[in-house]
């Protein structure tokens, strides 16, 4: 607690403490002037400034930031936003939001960054690193809120080992690197219990086991329990709702809940609001209009995702270009909701490509609400152009917070357009603009597809760029595309299945799943194209007791300069507990000029390639023999080895079972020397068979290896008719060490 957060406390009565926890308004904290408490203001969106009156730049959507897998651009845009929320008076963004996208049909994925938590985490505190040279960060949604479908009361059902690994796992990673000002708690329950009354979540986990030194705020009207959620450590419930502050001075005055617990959340908000006044003080940089312009091309170009090039791209400047779909002219900027801001009309991608090309002819074609007049005149101007662009996607009403979509399909006039023009004009290309995966069904039918997602302002020149070359593509998917929706690992749980949301996928999430099932995806996870090759030798891979060191030598192999996305990949032999096939830890954007060649080198943590053990409710390393793989998408492998890498140590008690001894040099050593008498006379009296054992490993049956393997050292106790005592047993497990 900060000295002058301790002075305000204890000049403020009950009624001033309950007030101050229930808000101002819809935007503001509130002000005591007579101690010395300021307000702060806060205002949606992760992508722009949402307030009446106010025509803000509109950034990538975090859909299409992730894309970019560069951290320099999730930070760069969050300087800019950060930037403009000072300049219009602001010190708290709403945002990222962050939730993992557990199916592509959650209609608020175009807020959210990626399936991958890693990408996820690594993302979200690059912007709020960014954003927090200016303004403070409401880091959103914790936790598990990733369906919009009775968001407001769904039940999110998760085993410990999936919470952890999968949802909360970005969340910790902003909060260490990137310390927020903010958290903002979820709508929705958690196994059980609210997000803003969850004192396992807010308390434990956020504060204790994280770090945390910021305050929470209430998702809007996610308070369920005023007192039990202030008890949680929930500091902030918002909008403003004075019947509630009345609930909390009557819970004080009543014992119901303590004036130590109301002084704690009220110092968690105090601390904060100076902070983010702090901040208000710091001078800032505030960027021209030819800046901001530039800086979002940038962006945008830095997002897009080329998904097939069968030659088509970049397009000469010699051509005549066919430009048909009204996302030309109008592109879709952002999803709908609480990210939804007031806007000037960029320049369009029509417009730009004008610039560009000297003969280029326009259709809208199709609409938001279907097919358009020209739709016929369409299909006989394509046969008298050079190449066709086919601006397709998600119209705006689509994807929105509140409602999930019900299908990855684009609209029926669009897939007839593609199909219809594909017959008529061999060289058609497709710009996709929507917020999540789509149905790609269509794709054998075209010779080149970009996924844009949603780029923001800068989205007109970007284009433009791309289709010419003078850019070159660079990004990837930060989601898997679906060759069908039933693929989805999260397809028979996921949506309108009552008031809960079973997570029986577990940790098999995206492209987790589908490499464990051999599944083939439309478009995997981390795949992308560019107009240059890159090639990868001298892998060198070098274990350390905190880390371990990787270097690989990059070379642009290709006619023009480019950006590589370095991906690696682990996985590992292990087989104590169950795992994806390989896991993306590290990735990393690289510029290089034609022909030039640099050498990498990346230190990944040990603790990255650690996994959640339910046992000892912690995470820990499993020891074995890992692979590191360089990889140009989660399924193709470029450049890879091996590294044995040691565990920590195990903990042990009377269920912890006899293969588990054998994985250490003093387990298998004691197998020999002390156990081995036992396990025999158990195995020969359940089998009333002969057996031996030598080197860690029952002769014999194979069977009775298994068993051996798999027995627990409380049952030779049974096993041996007491001749394994329990005193031998206690003395043994003190020996290899307790469990905790």
């Amino acid at each position: 607690m900060l000295k002058k957060t301790r002075e305000i406390l204890s000049k403020l009565s009950l009624r001033q403490k309950a007030a101050i926890l229930t808000g101002k308004d819809c935007w503001s904290t509130l002000e005591i002037e007579e101690v010395g408490l300021p307000s702060v203001k806060m205002s949606d969106s992760p992508n722009g400034i949402r307030m009446p009156g106010c025509d803000t730049d509109v950034i990538p959507s975090a859909c299409a930031l992730a894309s970019s897998f560069s951290v320099d651009t999730a930070r760069r845009a969050g300087e800019l936003l950060g930037s403009e929320f000072k300049n219009a008076g602001l010190d708290l963004i709403l945002g990222p939001a962050m939730n993992l996208k557990r199916s592509p049909l959650c209609g608020r994925n175009f807020e959210y960054y990626s399936e991958d938590p890693h990408l996820s985490g690594e993302m979200a505190a690059a912007f709020v690193l960014g954003a927090q040279e200016h303004v403070g960060c409401c880091v959103k949604h914790f936790a598990m809120n990733n369906q919009e479908t009775r968001r407001m009361s769904v039940d999110s059902v998760a085993d410990e080992r999936t919470m952890h690994e999968m949802y909360l796992s970005p969340f910790r990673t902003v909060v260490e690197k990137a310390s927020p000002v903010s958290m903002m708690s979820s709508y929705n329950k958690i196994n059980g219990v609210y997000a803003s009354e969850n004192k396992d979540l807010l308390v434990d986990i956020l504060r204790k086991e994280w770090g945390f030194k910021g305050f929470v705020l209430s998702d809007w009207g996610a308070v369920n329990d005023i007192v039990a959620s202030v008890r949680a450590r929930m500091d902030l419930e918002m909008p403003s709702n004075p019947a509630d502050s009345e609930k909390l001075v009557c819970a004080v005055e009543s014992g119901e809940l303590a004036m130590r617990q109301l002084d704690r959340a009220c110092a968690d908000l105090i601390d904060s609001v100076l902070r983010l006044c702090a901040m208000r003080r710091k001078k800032s940089r505030v960027y021209t209009l030819a800046e901001r312009k530039a800086l979002l091309c940038e962006l945008a170009a830095d997002c897009a995702v080329l998904l097939k090039n069968d030659g088509i791209f970049p397009v000469p400047k010699n051509k005549k270009i066919g430009v048909f779909g009204f996302f030309a002219k109008e592109p879709l900027l952002q999803g709908g909701g609480s990210a939804h801001v007031e806007h000037e009309m960029p320049v369009s991608p029509l417009d730009e490509l004008k610039h560009i090309y000297n003969d280029v002819f326009y259709c809208e074609t199709f609409g938001e609400n279907g097919k358009s007049a020209d739709f016929e005149e369409s299909l006989r101007a394509a046969d008298t152009c050079d190449v066709c662009l086919l601006f397709c996607g998600l119209p705006a009403a689509y994807e929105s917070e509140g409602y999930d979509r019900a299908s990855l399909a684009l609209p029926s006039e669009q897939i007839e357009a593609i199909e219809a023009i594909a017959k008529i004009n061999p060289n058609v290309a497709v710009l996709l603009m929507s917020g999540s995966a789509v149905d790609v069904s269509w794709r054998d039918r075209v010779k080149g597809i970009f996924e844009c997602y949603m780029m923001g302002s800068g989205v007109g020149s970007a284009v433009a760029k791309l289709v010419s070359g003078e850019k070159s593509p660079s990004g990837r998917l930060a989601e898997t595309f679906p060759a069908d929706l039933r693929h989805c690992s999260a397809a028979p749980y996921f949506g309108n299945r009552g008031n809960t949301a079973y997570y029986g996928e577990g940790i098999f999430v995206g492209y987790r799943y589908y490499t464990a099932k051999g599944i083939r995806p439309a478009y995997p996870f981390g795949y992308g194209l560019g107009y240059t090759k890159f090639a990868y030798e001298g892998l060198e891979i070098i274990g350390g007791e905190k880390e371990i060191s990787i270097s690989v030598t990059l070379k642009n192999t290709g006619a023009r300069d480019g950006a590589e996305v370095v991906q690696l990949y682990a996985s590992c032999n292990d087989e104590e507990i169950a795992r994806p096939v390989r896991e993306l830890k590290l990735f990393d954007k690289v510029f290089l000029r034609a022909g030039e060649m640099r050498r990498l080198q990346y230190s990944l943590p040990l603790e990255r390639l650690k996994n959640y053990d339910v046992s000892q409710h912690s995470f820990r390393l499993y020891g074995g023999k890992y692979r590191f793989a360089f990889c140009s998408d989660c399924e193709t492998e470029i450049i890879g080895g091996e590294l044995d890498v040691e565990g920590d140590p195990l903990h042990y008690d009377r269920n912890s079972i006899v293969g588990e001894l054998l994985r250490t040099a003093e387990g298998r050593r004691i197998v020999d020397e002390e156990l081995k008498p036992y396990l025999c006379l158990a195995i020969m009296g359940t089998f009333n068979a002969d057996v031996r054992i030598e080197n860690g490993k029952a002769i014999g049956n194979p069977m009775f290896d298994n068993v051996m393997r798999n027995m627990p050292l409380r049952a030779l106790y049974d096993l041996t008719g007491g001749k394994f005592t329990e005193e031998m047993m206690l003395r043994l497990i003190n020996k290899l060490g307790r469990r905790n």
